[in-house]
This record gives structure tokens, C-alpha cells and sequence, in this order.
């Protein structure tokens, strides 16, 4: 049966083409390579699938695939302006290409090309076309099907692709280096006005004048004001001890000064009495009363100096 055809029309047999005998045999689907077909005399490609009955191939069912529609298919891997994307059977040979129609159906594909792909099943290489065009070129072969898809581009517009990729590159590290710089000048004023800030806190600390703190949104610098912070209260408290210190000796001083002057009149007193006492014995000559009035003016206050000596 095919479509091409009336359904009661004669047909060539299908076992004559290799990849139909091959579904048959193998009981696989199998993509042929492109070929002119019997009926409609157009280059084209098939599609054979087995159907099995009981266990075996009982018949086969072939479709030939529309190339236009093979070409509108690759030719959406096309990205860049002046590529081409090529379709190739099994033996290379050109099934569909997204810049021409089917009268390139089948050519083959440049000999270079032809080597580089045989050698291996995907990569990507430098060919010249057979219109003469420097080409860059990747392609990959399909393992089920055995066919290779091929997407080249002009190695002109390659070579200006990467340029403008590699301007756009080098624009966007002087952009990323001059912000850097801008950001690292706003930076460096921020470290040197917090700097400012704890240096002018570390002399306030030398003269003995307590501080807060500068905060920072530096960590380094923050850990430092913190440390100011804590050194401006410990001297804080180192001050105020002091002062506690210094009033506690002031008034023992007063106490002193006070017990000394207490004394000194204590003491004043019996040694007037005393040295009044030696004078009248000076005075007088022999007279027994004044005599007895002295010696125990002299006995009484040497007793008063006695007591306090012992107080003492």
C-alpha cells in the first residue's frame, strides 16, 4: 500500500530498499539515508517501523519525511547573521540546509568537512565551503539515526562575534574596576575619618579626660572605639578612686593637724608652769615656802607631762 498511489495499483517491492530489508531483519525502526523515491521521483528520506505479530515482523510501515519541513526544523538553530545549519545522512550527504532549498539535496558535503566528521562523532573544526567561504563549523551525530546536524558560521562574522563579546567583556571590567575604585575611595574616606575620630579620642584618653566610644561600621575600627570605650571607663573609675583617696588623706591630714595643735597646748601648759617655776627658784634665795611652792608646781605639772607621755 502506499499513499501515493490507488489503493489497488502495483507496487514495487519494498525488500529492494536496504534500510526497509533492515527493519525486517533486525526488528528495530531504521532512518534511511536520502535517496530518490520510486513513486514520487523527489529526493527524500524514509522511516521504517516494524510491526510485530505473534512474536515476528509481519510488515513494515514506511514514511518518507517532507525536507522543507526537515529545513524549517534546523533552521531554528541558526543564531547568528550569514550561519547555516546542515542536515547529513549516514554518508554525509546533504538531507536539508537552512540557507538553500532541495536542489542542494544531493551534494555532499566539502571533503575536509567529510574527514573531520568521519573522524569523530561531534566537535567542531574550520572548513572552507565549496562557494570558497571560511567557515567555523560544530556538529554532533545522532547514535539512533546515524545523521549529523552541522551548524557553521562565517569565520568573519565569528571572529566579529567574539570581538564585540570581547569588548562587551573588557566594558564590563573597566565598569566593574572603576566602580571598584569609586567604591574603594568612598571606603578608604569612611576608615580615614573613623581613624580620625579615635585618634583624636586616644590623645583626649593621654590627657586623662574620659571618652564614649567612636562607633564604626567597620569591624576593625568598631572593636577599637569599644576598647576606648572600655579604657574611658576604667579610667573614669581610676579618677574617681583617686579623688576618694585624695579626700580621705586631706581629712586625715586635718585630723593630724588638729591632734598636733591639741598637743602642743596640752604640752604648753606644764612646761609654762615648769619654767615659771624654775624662775621663782632663780628669784628668791633659800625662801623655804617659795621653795615648797616651786618644787611642787614642778612636781605637779612633771606628773600632768608624765600622764600624757604615757597617753601617747
Amino acid at each position: 500500500v502506499n499513499t501515493l498511489r490507488p489503493l489497488d495499483s502495483s507496487l514495487p517491492s519494498g525488500l529492494g530498499l536496504p534500510w526497509v530489508k533492515q527493519a525486517f531483519d533486525t526488528g528495530k525502526p531504521v532512518v534511511s539515508r536520502l535517496f530518490t523515491g520510486r513513486i514520487s521521483r523527489q529526493p527524500t528520506v524514509g522511516l521504517a517501523v516494524p510491526v510485530r505479530l505473534q512474536g515476528s515482523v509481519q510488515y513494515v510501515l514506511a514514511s518518507g519525511l517532507d525536507l522543507g519541513y526537515l529545513r524549517d526544523l534546523i533552521t531554528w538553530g541558526v543564531g547568528m547573521e550569514g550561519g547555516v545549519a546542515v542536515l547529513l545522512d549516514q554518508e554525509l550527504t546533504h538531507i536539508a540546509s537552512s540557507d538553500a532549498g532541495e536542489s542542494l539535496a544531493d551534494e555532499f558535503a566539502p571533503s575536509t568537512l567529510r574527514q573531520q566528521i568521519s573522524a569523530r562523532a561531534k566537535g567542531v573544526g574550520y572548513f572552507r565551503t565549496e562557494e570558497g567561504l571560511e567557515v567555523v563549523g560544530s556538529w554532533v551525530r545522532m547514535p539512533l539515526s546515524g545523521w549529523t546536524v552541522l551548524v557553521a558560521n562565517p569565520l568573519a562574522a565569528h571572529r566579529s562575534t567574539w570581538l564585540r563579546y570581547i569588548a562587551l567583556l573588557g566594558a564590563i571590567c573597566l565598569f566593574a574596576v572603576g566602580a571598584g575604585a569609586v567604591a574603594a575611595r568612598l571606603l578608604a574616606q569612611r576608615i580615614a575619618r573613623d581613624v580620625y575620630k579615635l585618634g583624636a579620642e586616644a590623645d583626649t584618653l593621654a590627657s586623662g579626660t574620659p571618652v564614649a566610644g567612636t562607633g564604626s561600621s567597620i569591624v576593625e575600627l568598631q572593636a577599637l572605639g569599644q576598647a576606648h570605650q572600655r579604657a574611658g571607663m576604667r579610667l573614669r573609675e581610676l579618677l574617681e578612686r583617686e579623688r576618694e583617696h585624695r579626700e580621705l588623706a586631706e581629712a586625715q591630714n586635718k585630723s593630724k593637724d588638729e591632734f598636733l595643735a591639741m598637743l602642743g597646748h596640752e604640752l604648753r601648759n606644764p612646761l609654762g608652769a615648769i619654767s615659771n617655776a624654775g624662775a621663782l627658784l632663780q628669784m628668791q634665795h633659800g625662801d623655804p615656802k617659795v621653795v615648797r611652792f616651786a618644787s611642787e608646781m614642778i612636781s605637779r605639772q612633771s606628773g600632768q607631762l608624765r600622764r600624757l607621755i604615757d597617753d601617747l
